[in-house]
This record gives C-alpha cells, sequence and structure tokens, in this order.
C-alpha cells in the first residue's frame, strides 16, 4: 500500500487521468443499499459524515449510512408529507446539491415538479436534527414555467468547483422541440443555468444574483442566468471533483444519445447543438450547418439504448484502474460504459451490460462511485479489478502451494471459479481463499509430505507474500504440537487481517454486505466449496426476505439455513468425522479456526452424546455468532 501525501496526491491523480483505460480492467456492481422507492439521485454533502443522499422521485430524500437506510426521511414533500411534488412519467422531486460548508450553513437546495406542473429551485433549511430538514422551511429560488407538457424538466442541480450553483433545464417536451426552446436565449427551458445563491445576506429571504462573469450578461436577448445552451433534456450532469471539467449526458430525439463535454477552463457560452443537431447528426432543418455548435464528445444510437443517463468521474482511492474515468449509463439497456480522454482522443469503453434502469450515478465524500436502479430501489457501487492481477495471483498460488506452473487450462478455470464468487457479490478475497484451501488440501500437495516447518512457511508465502518470522513461526509450530490442525492453520492465515489488507492492496477495498460473506461462509465451511449460483440466490432470498421482516426473523432464518447445510445430502455424503464437523462449525459459522482448547471441549462433548445438531445450535446461539447476525440485521432491508 503505498500512502501519498498533500500535492503528491493530486499529482499522482493527474498521472493517472492522463492515460488510458486499461485493457485489464473489469468493472463489476456492489449492492450497498435498497428500499427505496424510485430512486433518481445521489450525492453526499461534503460534511464529513459519509452519509449518502438518495433522491426519490415521489417527492422524498433519503438518508444511507454505512449501507443502512435510515427510516426518517430527511425532506418529505411528497402528498404524505409537505405535499409540495407533482410525481409522475418525469415529473416529481428530481435533484438535491449541497453547499460549500454545508455543516456550518444549516441549509441546502432542491429541484422539484410543483402541483401546477412547473419546475422550481428552493432552498430548505435544517432542523436541530441534522438527519431531518425543516419541510416547512421553503424559500424559492425561481420557478420556471412549463405548462405546456409533462415531460423533459431536466432536474440536476450542483454547485461547480466556481462555488456557484448549476441548474439543468429540458426543453419544455413533447417531442423535437417545437418552441425551439433550446435554441430560444429569451427562456429557460433547454439550458445550463449558473446563479450565486451563496452571496445573499439573508438565505431564509433572499434568492440569488446572477455571477457577473456569466457569458451572457448584458447581451441583448439573453437571459443572464444562462451559461450553456442547446438542450434537450439534460440528464444528470457533474464536476469532476479533481479537474473542474464538466460532463453532461443529453437525452436523443429517436436516434442517438449523448455526452457534452466542458473544459474548466471554458468561459461558458456552449451551445451544444439541439434542436439543430441531435448527437452529431443534423435533426432541424435536416440539412444544418455544426458552425458555432460545440458537439458531443460521444454518442450512441438506439441499437444500444434509449435514454442516457449522465455519470461521475471516479476520483476514489480503491480502484486505482479507474482512476479519471467517467462512468455513465443508460436507463432502457442497463449498459455502462467508461469514458476518458487519454491525452490525444477520447476512449470509449462498453464494461457492463445490466438489468438495471438506471437513473443517477453519484459520489461519496471518498469519490467512489454509486449507481441508482430505478425499478429495484437498490444503490450498487462501482467496482473495478485488474484482470491482469487476478491471473498473477491466480499463477502465484500454484508456484507457492504446489510449487509448478499451471497445467493446461488451470489458469482459466480458477480465475473463472473467482470471477463468479464476484458476481455474486462476494469479497474477492473469499474466491482466494477457497483456492488456496483446495490446493492445501489437494492430493498433489498431500503427497509431498511437508514438514510443519515447510508447511507453515507455504502458509506464509501463499497468503501473506513473505518468510515467516521467528516469532510467528515459533507460535504456529507450537499450535500444531498444541492439537491444531493443519486445516485450522489454514484458516487463520486465510481469515487474518495481514492477508486481508495484502489483498486490498491488490483490488481495494470491495464493500459486500454481511448476509452475502455469510451464506458464503456456510458453503465453504459446510461443503467446502464455492457457491453455485441458484443455491446461493435461494439461501440469499430467504435471508433478505427475514432482514426486510425484523431481527428475530433474521434469528430463525440463520437457525434454518444452517441446519439445511448440516443436514444436505451433500454434507452427509462428506462423512465428516467428529473432529472435522468442529472444524467446519469454527469455519463456517464462526469465520475462524480453533483454538485448541475450544476444539477440545466440543469434541468432548459429542463424545459424551450430544448431537451435532445440537453442537451446531450451541454455535449458532453463540455471543460469537450473534455479532455476525447483529451486522446482518443492522444491514437493513435489500429487497
Amino acid at each position: 500500500m503505498i500512502l501519498v501525501l498533500g500535492l503528491g496526491l493530486f499529482q499522482g491523480l493527474e498521472e493517472a487521468s492522463a492515460q488510458g483505460i486499461s485493457p485489464f480492467l473489469q468493472i463489476f456492481l456492489s449492492a450497498q443499499a435498497g428500499g427505496l422507492d424510485q430512486p433518481i439521485h445521489i450525492t453526499n454533502a461534503g460534511d464529513g459524515s459519509g452519509r449518502l443522499f438518495v433522491v426519490e422521485q415521489p417527492g422524498r430524500i433519503r438518508i444511507v449510512r454505512n449501507g443502512v437506510l435510515l427510516t426518517t426521511p430527511f425532506l418529505d414533500i411528497s402528498n404524505t408529507g409537505a405535499n409540495r411534488v407533482l410525481f409522475g412519467g418525469e415529473q416529481g422531486l428530481l435533484s438535491v446539491a449541497f453547499p460549500p460548508q454545508f455543516s456550518a450553513k444549516g441549509y441546502f437546495y432542491i429541484y422539484y415538479t410543483n402541483l401546477n406542473g412547473d419546475n422550481v429551485a428552493a432552498r430548505y433549511f435544517l432542523t436541530t436534527n441534522p438527519d431531518v430538514a425543516d419541510s416547512n422551511s421553503e424559500v424559492i429560488l425561481r420557478t420556471f414555467s412549463h405548462p405546456i407538457f409533462e415531460n423533459h424538466n431536466g432536474g440536476q442541480l450542483a454547485f461547480g468547483p466556481d462555488g456557484f450553483l448549476y441548474i439543468g433545464t429540458g426543453d419544455g417536451g413533447s417531442g423535437g422541440d417545437p418552441n425551439n426552446n433550446g435554441q430560444n436565449p429569451n427562456t429557460f427551458l433547454g439550458k445550463i443555468l449558473r446563479i450565486d445563491v451563496e452571496s445573499v445576506v439573508d438565505p431564509r429571504i433572499d434568492t440569488y444574483v446572477i455571477p457577473s462573469n456569466n457569458p451572457f450578461v448584458g447581451a441583448q436577448g439573453f437571459l443572464p442566468e444562462i451559461w450553456a445552451l442547446g438542450l434537450r433534456n439534460p440528464w444528470r450532469f457533474s464536476f469532476d471533483r479533481l479537474t473542474g471539467d464538466f460532463y453532461l449526458g443529453d437525452v436523443g430525439q429517436n436516434s442517438f444519445e449523448e455526452i457534452d463535454f466542458q473544459p474548466s477552463s471554458s468561459q461558458g457560452g456552449e451551445n451544444y447543438g439541439w434542436r439543430i443537431m441531435e448527437g452529431l447528426h443534423c435533426f432541424n432543418p435536416p440539412n444544418c450547418s455544426s458552425a458555432g455548435l460545440t458537439l458531443p464528445v460521444i454518442e450512441y444510437d438506439h441499437t444500444q439504448g434509449c435514454s442516457v443517463t449522465g455519470g461521475m468521474v471516479y476520483r476514489g482511492q480503491n480502484f486505482p484502474l479507474m482512476q479519471g474515468i467517467y462512468f455513465y449509463g443508460d436507463f432502457c439497456s442497463g449498459r455502462i460504459w467508461g469514458l476518458k480522454h487519454n491525452g490525444a482522443e477520447w476512449e470509449n469503453t462498453l464494461f457492463l451490460d445490466t438489468l438495471l434502469n438506471i437513473t443517477a450515478f453519484g459520489g461519496d465524500e471518498a469519490g467512489e462511485v454509486y449507481v441508482a436502479d430505478y425499478a429495484t430501489g437498490i444503490i450498487h457501487r462501482l467496482i473495478g479489478f485488474s484482470s491482469q492481477d487476478m491471473t498473477n495471483l491466480v499463477t502465484k498460488y500454484y508456484h507457492d502451494i504446489l510449487g509448478r506452473a499451471p497445467e493446461p487450462g488451470g489458469l482459466e478455470f480458477w480465475t473463472s471459479e473467482i470471477l463468479a464468487v464476484v458476481l455474486l457479490d462476494i469479497d474477492i478475497k473469499e474466491g482466494f481463499q477457497g483456492m488456496a484451501k483446495f490446493f492445501f488440501d489437494s492430493p498433489e500437495y498431500l503427497l509431498k509430505n511437508k514438514e510443519n516447518v515447510a508447511f507453515v512457511t507455504d502458509l506464509y508465502q501463499t497468503f501473506l507474500s513473505r518468510a515467516p518470522d521467528p516469532v510467528g513461526l515459533v507460535f504456529w509450530l507450537d499450535q500444531l504440537v498444541q492439537g491444531s490442525t493443519r486445516d485450522m492453520l489454514i484458516t487463520q492465515f486465510a481469515n487474518s487481517e495481514e492477508f486481508k489488507l495484502h489483498l486490498e492492496g491488490v483490488f481495494g477495498v470491495v464493500p459486500v454486505r454481511p448476509e452475502n460473506n455469510l451464506v458464503n461462509d456456510f458453503y465453504r465451511g459446510f461443503l467446502n466449496r464455492f457457491p453455485d449460483t441458484n443455491g446461493f440466490n435461494s439461501w440469499l432470498e430467504l435471508m433478505r426476505t427475514a432482514q426486510c421482516t425484523g431481527a428475530q426473523a433474521v434469528r430463525d432464518v440463520t437457525s434454518e439455513i444452517t441446519s439445511g447445510f448440516l443436514n444436505s445430502q451433500e454434507y452427509h455424503l462428506r462423512q465428516r468425522s467428529d473432529e472435522e464437523f468442529v472444524e467446519d462449525l469454527y469455519n463456517g459459522i464462526l469465520r475462524r479456526g480453533a483454538e485448541p482448547a475450544g476444539f477440545m471441549h466440543w469434541i468432548t462433548f459429542l463424545q459424551q452424546g450430544a448431537t451435532r445438531e445440537e453442537v451446531l445450535q450451541y454455535f449458532v446461539n453463540s455471543p460469537e455468532f450473534e455479532l455476525r447476525i447483529q451486522e446482518v440485521i443492522d444491514a437493513g432491508c435489500l429487497p
């Protein structure tokens, strides 16, 4: 792990940003929170709280803290709350933005469709509870008349690096922009607006002032709030937090979706072309000139999707190969692309083809990127691994444990197996743990008849990538003398903090919900294999149903699932001895190896007549396992 401080951090990020998209980068989704009602915007407050704020289109803003959706809305102006939002189709509460130094100011901004069908930008204030806003504190900044059609409301608010509030508005709706609002400089529709909401004297009364350097200040026939024009329905824009560059997804008409770009050096005034052009193609008139227009940096046609969702540039620290990539997607097709300028041209890569209805990408305070699925109400996090790193580590395990190169097809097999684990939303570390244990238990390794010193050395080299230190070597040799089995030591090393940190240094910190890891542990502990997709999803569905029911339901279903594994035909066919059974309980239930005294206690208990089901229930009801169950309960409902 490399720690870079101060200016060096930004220099390193800038160097990474200048590079292209790695051909080895593989992107995955990791479910983080659920139970949301039609989420359409994700952001953070920049206040050090670590909270994610998720906008629900019907009129609520929800808080996700440490992966848990808080029960009480941050703001509720839906028809069950303050009843200010007209919800349906493309109308509703559409975004939220927090000003710089939000924690000291105690107010924020939203954009929504009011009960008359017009769109409103407004300021709201906190109550004394930082997790709850005052729904009766509204200060309307401006109402944007939207009298004829219900669609194309735009709806994005975001603060730029200049401290001004940027607002994206749609062209007024229908199809083809019948009133040519996108090109009309005397209407707010079809524009990016820029206003100064933080220089007002009294934020409870005053609205905004117009920045003096807005591009059309003093220009006859132009509204001075306009920053850029020529937009159809800007659905999600964002600023690169490192460079200040501006990215925007503009939803197309019948044929093309586009991503527009504005460098941080821009003075504004760009015309992005609608309705003269749709993407890179003439629209109205059909024989047009693109002179004076700022064309998109990328477009895609409607064989690949039908409604672009603008995204975010990744600026987190967990996944270096994702650094500087702008991730965006499509609502209809669920595809997720990555876009990056390599210093000479734009590179565009399709990373995922999902079943999601993607309505938003958002970032947390650390620069990690999240994706909202409108249909399921689940917030996912983007994670990225290097396929080359995976291949290298699989090869290393062959050399460290078996002392040879992979056999033909072996590299591909184990890489595929580990990827299958990741696709089940299980930590990649679990895949490498399983592979290592399989190799150590293999006849090929056992036939080597290695002495204890050589065995412990192999553990250090495999899991920790280093030679044993003298104290550690003596400790583990003593554990074997006292009765610990080699399987116990393998489990201890595989679950060690040092191994975890070692893999995080290679693959980043992978966020995984605790119920996923728990079900995976049952497969690993009882069946000694990776989960199969159908079985894993079946058990996970039981667990998540219980999470949505309550704490006791989680405890009951966990007991049911563990009994199911213990009594399965597959486990019986393994013909485990009492000693092996107890090892399985420690590994699968407590996620650790057994200490010699505890191990002998349970062996004695079985020899005295206790049944395996009784011993299992002691483990399931133990205070140690209760801590794991509480993590599952605290993670909350993920339908």
